[in-house]
């Protein structure tokens, strides 16, 4: 399948499905801080200067805000795909079988074009 996609000349930034780029959220890097210090010392945590752990503890707000709208992002395009899949499905059974036609735009045959009477 991957092969597909990049014979296809697919790339990043290629919207033409309407598909969206949901980035992943990374951890605040002052969270490894942390996480070295409290695992050695409890002292060694709370010898991180105020200044610092206040904005390491807004970085984590804004990181956890990011993980919920990550979560949105990719229902949204799980949604999207499944909706995209069944149009394809559909287009494909439709003139076999009539029942996959029922969302699909209905073309009308051309009016039959008159003779003349030579």
């Amino acid at each position: 399948m991957l092969h597909c996609v990049l014979s296809s000349g697919a790339k990043a930034g290629d919207d033409r499905w309407n598909w969206s780029y949901c980035p992943p959220p990374y951890p605040p890097a002052c969270v490894e801080v942390y996480a070295k210090s409290t695992n050695k010392t409890a002292e060694k945590a709370s010898a991180i200067p105020p200044r610092d752990r206040l904005a390491c503890e807004q970085a984590v707000e804004h990181y956890v805000a990011s993980v919920f709208a990550y979560r949105v992002c990719l229902s949204g395009e799980t949604e999207r795909a499944v909706r995209e899949a069944n149009r394809v499905l559909q287009i494909l059974k439709c003139p076999i079988d009539k029942r996959y036609c029922y969302d699909l735009p209905q073309t009308e045959p051309a009016p039959a074009k008159k003779r003349s009477g030579r």
